[in-house]
Protein backbone atom coordinates (compact mmCIF):
# COMPACT_ATOMS: atom_id res chain seq x y z
CA UNK A 1 0.00 0.00 0.00
CA UNK A 2 2.54 2.27 1.00
CA UNK A 3 4.68 1.11 -2.32
CA UNK A 4 1.05 2.22 -4.21
CA UNK A 5 0.80 5.56 -2.54
CA UNK A 6 4.92 6.38 -3.46
CA UNK A 7 4.13 5.78 -7.08
CA UNK A 8 1.42 7.30 -7.57
CA UNK A 9 2.81 10.75 -6.22
CA UNK A 10 5.92 9.76 -8.30
CA UNK A 11 3.83 9.17 -11.11
CA UNK A 12 2.35 13.14 -10.76
CA UNK A 13 5.60 14.60 -10.07
CA UNK A 14 7.08 13.24 -13.18
CA UNK A 15 4.00 14.04 -15.43
CA UNK A 16 4.23 17.71 -13.74
CA UNK A 17 8.21 17.59 -14.57
CA UNK A 18 7.32 16.57 -17.91
CA UNK A 19 4.69 19.30 -18.38
CA UNK A 20 7.55 22.16 -17.23
CA UNK A 21 10.22 20.86 -19.41
CA UNK A 22 7.83 20.32 -22.60
CA UNK A 23 6.81 24.09 -22.17
CA UNK A 24 10.37 24.97 -21.80
CA UNK A 25 11.85 23.19 -24.75
CA UNK A 26 9.05 24.80 -27.33
CA UNK A 27 11.21 26.42 -30.10
CA UNK A 28 9.88 29.97 -31.38
CA UNK A 29 9.64 30.14 -34.82
CA UNK A 30 9.13 33.17 -37.24
CA UNK A 31 6.58 33.43 -40.47
CA UNK A 32 7.48 36.36 -42.10
CA UNK A 33 6.10 38.06 -44.75
CA UNK A 34 7.39 41.47 -47.06
CA UNK A 35 5.12 43.18 -49.68
CA UNK A 36 6.73 46.18 -51.48
CA UNK A 37 5.05 49.35 -52.90
CA UNK A 38 5.84 52.09 -55.02
CA UNK A 39 3.90 55.08 -56.64
CA UNK A 40 4.29 58.91 -57.14
CA UNK A 41 2.37 61.25 -54.65
CA UNK A 42 -0.19 62.10 -53.92
CA UNK A 43 -1.51 58.46 -53.97
CA UNK A 44 -1.74 55.35 -52.38
CA UNK A 45 -1.04 51.33 -52.93
CA UNK A 46 -2.51 48.14 -51.56
CA UNK A 47 -0.66 45.37 -50.08
CA UNK A 48 -2.30 41.97 -49.14
CA UNK A 49 -1.04 39.62 -46.39
CA UNK A 50 -2.08 35.50 -45.53
CA UNK A 51 -3.06 35.08 -42.03
CA UNK A 52 -1.91 32.83 -39.66
CA UNK A 53 -2.56 29.39 -40.13
CA UNK A 54 -2.30 27.07 -36.81
CA UNK A 55 -2.80 23.99 -38.50
CA UNK A 56 -5.39 22.55 -36.68
CA UNK A 57 -4.45 23.88 -33.52
CA UNK A 58 -1.18 22.57 -33.83
CA UNK A 59 0.65 25.87 -33.93
CA UNK A 60 -0.32 28.84 -31.30
CA UNK A 61 0.41 32.42 -32.15
CA UNK A 62 2.77 34.48 -29.69
CA UNK A 63 3.25 37.72 -30.87
CA UNK A 64 2.29 39.58 -34.31
CA UNK A 65 5.22 42.21 -35.32
CA UNK A 66 4.45 45.22 -38.22
CA UNK A 67 7.08 47.13 -40.12
CA UNK A 68 6.82 49.90 -42.37
CA UNK A 69 9.46 51.90 -44.72
CA UNK A 70 9.94 53.86 -47.34
CA UNK A 71 12.46 56.12 -49.12
CA UNK A 72 11.31 59.86 -50.40
CA UNK A 73 13.61 59.64 -54.03
CA UNK A 74 14.01 62.74 -56.15
CA UNK A 75 11.77 65.54 -56.25
CA UNK A 76 12.49 69.60 -55.03
CA UNK A 77 10.92 72.80 -54.11
CA UNK A 78 11.86 76.11 -56.15
CA UNK A 79 11.14 79.33 -54.80
CA UNK A 80 11.02 82.98 -56.18
CA UNK A 81 10.89 85.92 -53.99
CA UNK A 82 8.59 88.83 -55.14
CA UNK A 83 9.05 90.80 -52.44
CA UNK A 84 11.14 94.18 -52.28
CA UNK A 85 13.13 93.16 -49.42
CA UNK A 86 16.04 90.24 -48.92
CA UNK A 87 15.35 87.99 -45.82
CA UNK A 88 16.56 84.84 -44.60
CA UNK A 89 14.35 81.71 -45.16
CA UNK A 90 14.11 77.78 -44.38
CA UNK A 91 12.20 75.19 -46.86
CA UNK A 92 10.47 72.16 -46.31
CA UNK A 93 10.21 68.97 -49.03
CA UNK A 94 7.83 66.67 -46.74
CA UNK A 95 6.30 62.85 -48.22
CA UNK A 96 3.30 62.37 -45.31
CA UNK A 97 2.85 58.81 -44.73
CA UNK A 98 0.46 56.61 -43.25
CA UNK A 99 -0.75 52.80 -42.92
CA UNK A 100 -4.13 51.76 -42.67
CA UNK A 101 -6.82 48.82 -42.51
CA UNK A 102 -8.43 48.17 -45.73
CA UNK A 103 -10.29 44.90 -44.98
CA UNK A 104 -9.58 41.51 -43.05
CA UNK A 105 -10.69 42.65 -39.26
CA UNK A 106 -7.25 42.95 -38.18
CA UNK A 107 -6.09 45.75 -35.77
CA UNK A 108 -2.68 47.59 -35.97
CA UNK A 109 -2.96 49.23 -32.16
CA UNK A 110 0.80 48.48 -31.00
CA UNK A 111 1.27 47.58 -27.01
CA UNK A 112 0.60 50.96 -26.01
CA UNK A 113 -2.57 50.97 -28.00
CA UNK A 114 -1.26 53.43 -30.74
CA UNK A 115 -1.42 52.49 -34.08
CA UNK A 116 2.04 51.85 -36.41
CA UNK A 117 2.44 53.40 -39.06
CA UNK A 118 -0.49 55.54 -39.11
CA UNK A 119 1.73 59.24 -39.44
CA UNK A 120 5.00 58.52 -40.92
CA UNK A 121 6.32 61.61 -41.98
CA UNK A 122 10.04 61.69 -44.68
CA UNK A 123 11.13 65.77 -44.28
CA UNK A 124 14.05 67.12 -46.19
CA UNK A 125 14.64 70.49 -44.47
CA UNK A 126 16.93 73.61 -45.34
CA UNK A 127 16.86 75.77 -42.85
CA UNK A 128 18.82 79.65 -42.80
CA UNK A 129 18.81 80.69 -46.42
CA UNK A 130 19.72 83.75 -48.01
CA UNK A 131 17.55 85.01 -50.69
CA UNK A 132 17.38 88.71 -52.09
CA UNK A 133 14.88 90.77 -53.00
CA UNK A 134 13.00 90.58 -56.27
CA UNK A 135 14.72 90.85 -59.74
CA UNK A 136 12.02 92.98 -60.67
CA UNK A 137 9.55 90.10 -62.09
CA UNK A 138 6.35 89.20 -62.32
CA UNK A 139 4.95 89.31 -58.59
CA UNK A 140 2.12 87.12 -58.85
CA UNK A 141 3.41 84.31 -60.86
CA UNK A 142 6.90 81.89 -59.91
CA UNK A 143 9.81 82.72 -62.38
CA UNK A 144 12.93 81.31 -62.88
CA UNK A 145 15.18 84.10 -62.77
CA UNK A 146 18.43 82.13 -62.05
CA UNK A 147 18.98 85.44 -59.72
CA UNK A 148 19.45 85.91 -56.27
CA UNK A 149 15.35 86.30 -55.43
CA UNK A 150 15.41 82.43 -57.39
CA UNK A 151 16.72 79.02 -55.05
CA UNK A 152 15.59 75.32 -55.57
CA UNK A 153 16.26 72.71 -53.07
CA UNK A 154 16.68 69.54 -54.45
CA UNK A 155 16.76 67.19 -51.25
CA UNK A 156 18.74 63.94 -50.80
CA UNK A 157 17.11 60.98 -50.53
CA UNK A 158 15.41 59.82 -46.99
CA UNK A 159 14.29 56.86 -45.73
CA UNK A 160 12.09 56.66 -42.71
CA UNK A 161 10.68 53.25 -40.80
CA UNK A 162 7.84 52.44 -37.92
CA UNK A 163 7.83 49.19 -36.29
CA UNK A 164 6.03 47.62 -33.60
CA UNK A 165 4.34 44.62 -31.51
CA UNK A 166 0.80 43.73 -32.45
CA UNK A 167 -1.49 44.52 -28.56
CA UNK A 168 -2.09 40.32 -27.44
CA UNK A 169 -5.59 41.44 -27.48
CA UNK A 170 -5.99 41.66 -31.33
CA UNK A 171 -3.96 38.55 -32.27
CA UNK A 172 -7.09 36.64 -32.50
CA UNK A 173 -7.68 38.56 -35.87
CA UNK A 174 -4.56 37.45 -37.32
CA UNK A 175 -5.55 33.64 -37.29
CA UNK A 176 -7.21 32.47 -39.82
CA UNK A 177 -10.78 30.98 -39.33
CA UNK A 178 -13.51 30.34 -41.89
CA UNK A 179 -12.45 31.72 -44.67
CA UNK A 180 -10.88 34.71 -43.87
CA UNK A 181 -7.30 34.03 -44.63
CA UNK A 182 -5.78 37.46 -45.85
CA UNK A 183 -6.33 40.89 -44.80
CA UNK A 184 -5.32 44.09 -46.68
CA UNK A 185 -3.78 47.16 -45.90
CA UNK A 186 -3.41 50.77 -48.09
CA UNK A 187 -0.26 52.94 -47.58
CA UNK A 188 -1.18 56.65 -48.62
CA UNK A 189 1.25 59.28 -49.57
CA UNK A 190 1.18 62.83 -49.60
CA UNK A 191 3.27 65.34 -51.05
CA UNK A 192 4.10 68.93 -48.73
CA UNK A 193 5.99 71.88 -48.68
CA UNK A 194 6.57 75.05 -47.14
CA UNK A 195 8.83 77.82 -47.25
CA UNK A 196 9.13 79.85 -43.86
CA UNK A 197 11.18 83.11 -42.58
CA UNK A 198 9.19 86.08 -45.13
CA UNK A 199 6.36 86.19 -47.25
CA UNK A 200 6.14 87.65 -50.93
CA UNK A 201 7.55 83.75 -51.82
CA UNK A 202 5.91 81.87 -54.99
CA UNK A 203 6.37 78.50 -55.36
CA UNK A 204 7.26 75.62 -57.42
CA UNK A 205 7.62 71.91 -56.45
CA UNK A 206 8.43 68.55 -58.11
CA UNK A 207 7.14 64.89 -55.79
CA UNK A 208 9.31 62.83 -54.90
CA UNK A 209 9.15 59.23 -55.96
CA UNK A 210 8.08 56.69 -53.12
CA UNK A 211 9.51 53.16 -52.78
CA UNK A 212 8.76 50.95 -49.68
CA UNK A 213 7.39 48.07 -48.12
CA UNK A 214 5.30 46.18 -45.00
CA UNK A 215 7.01 43.11 -43.10
CA UNK A 216 4.46 41.13 -41.08
CA UNK A 217 6.17 38.18 -38.86
CA UNK A 218 4.12 35.90 -37.05
CA UNK A 219 5.96 34.35 -33.79
CA UNK A 220 4.24 31.28 -33.06
CA UNK A 221 5.25 27.36 -30.78
CA UNK A 222 4.59 23.93 -31.79
CA UNK A 223 2.27 22.37 -29.85
CA UNK A 224 4.05 18.85 -28.55
CA UNK A 225 2.30 15.65 -29.84
CA UNK A 226 0.53 13.70 -27.38
CA UNK A 227 2.06 10.64 -28.03
CA UNK A 228 5.63 11.92 -28.07
CA UNK A 229 4.98 13.40 -24.40
CA UNK A 230 3.10 9.80 -23.36
CA UNK A 231 5.84 7.73 -24.13
CA UNK A 232 8.45 9.80 -22.50
CA UNK A 233 6.03 9.49 -19.55
CA UNK A 234 5.96 6.03 -19.77
CA UNK A 235 9.70 5.33 -19.79
CA UNK A 236 10.63 7.81 -16.86
CA UNK A 237 7.65 6.06 -14.97
CA UNK A 238 9.39 2.91 -16.03
CA UNK A 239 12.71 3.53 -15.01
CA UNK A 240 11.18 4.85 -11.17
CA UNK A 241 9.33 1.40 -10.79
CA UNK A 242 12.71 -0.27 -12.02
CA UNK A 243 14.78 1.83 -9.54
CA UNK A 244 12.33 1.21 -6.61
CA UNK A 245 11.55 -2.33 -6.36
CA UNK A 246 16.02 -2.67 -5.98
Amino acid sequence: MHLQKWFTTSAVSTLTLLAVAGAKAQAAYVLSQTENFGFLPNGSQQVTFDKFDDQGGTRVLQSVEVTLEFTKTGGSLAVDNDSASAGTIGLQHTINGSLTVVSGGISLLDLAFNPIGATLNATSSLDGLGIGATSGDPTTEFNNTGQSDYYIFAPSNLTVSASGTINSLFNGGYVAAGGNNTFVLNFGALQTTGATGMGGLQQAYVVSDVQGFVTVKYNYDVVPEPSAAMLGLIGTIGLVVRRRSR
